[in-house]
C-alpha cells in the first residue's frame, strides 16, 4: 500500500528532474558552456563503483567517466539515459537491472497472487484477521473482491504515472 502510494510521487519527481535537466541544458547552451559529467554524482554504477574502480587496471584504477567535460546537449542525453535505465530498467544477455516499472509489475503480481489466495480460502479454515492488511476487507474478514482491491488500484495509479513519464 505504501509503495503504491509513493511510486506516483517518485514518478512526479522524475518528471521534475527531466524539466530541470532541460533548463540546465538550455542555460549552458545559451552561455556557450560545457557541462561536467561525474557518474558518482548520479549514484555511480548501481552501488558498486568502488569495487569496479579497484578492479580497473586499464586506466590506473580510475574511472574514465568519473569527470568528463562534454557539450551540454551530450550531457543532457547522458543524464536522461541514466534516468531511463532507472525507470525502465536494462536487460542484456547475462544481466538485468530492474527499473521502477519492473518494481510495479512485481508488486502487482505479488498482490494479485496474495488476493487470489485469500479469496480462495474457505471462510472457516483460517483467521482472516491475521492474513490480510485489513484495510479493504468486509466484516467477515474476506477481501471485497476484484473491484475493491485497494492495493491493486493504487498500483494501477502508479503504473499510469510511470507510463505517462516519457523519457525520449
Amino acid at each position: 500500500m505504501l509503495l503504491g502510494t509513493i511510486i506516483p510521487i517518485v514518478a512526479h519527481g522524475y518528471a521534475r528532474l527531466l524539466k530541470m535537466i532541460d533548463v540546465e541544458t538550455e542555460l549552458a547552451i545559451a552561455a556557450g558552456q560545457t557541462k561536467t559529467f561525474r557518474l558518482q554524482d548520479y549514484g555511480g554504477l548501481f552501488g558498486s563503483q568502488e569495487k569496479i574502480r579497484s578492479m580497473s587496471s586499464c586506466d590506473g584504477g580510475g574511472l574514465s567517466f568519473n569527470s568528463v567535460e562534454m557539450p551540454a546537449q551530450q550531457w543532457r542525453t547522458t543524464v536522461r539515459a541514466l534516468l531511463r535505465v532507472d525507470v525502465y530498467g536494462h536487460e542484456q544477455e547475462s544481466f538485468k537491472y530492474k527499473g521502477l516499472k519492473d518494481l510495479i509489475t512485481e508488486l502487482e503480481i505479488r498482490q494479485t497472487l496474495r488476493h487470489d489466495l485469500l479469496d480462495s480460502i474457505d471462510a472457516g479454515s483460517i483467521d482472516h484477521s491475521m492474513t490480510g492488511h485489513g484495510l479493504f476487507q468486509g466484516p467477515d474478514g474476506k477481501c471485497l473482491g476484484d473491484k475493491n482491491r485497494g492495493c491493486l488500484n493504487l498500483l494501477k495509479v502508479a503504473k499510469v504515472a510511470i507510463d505517462n513519464l516519457v523519457i525520449p
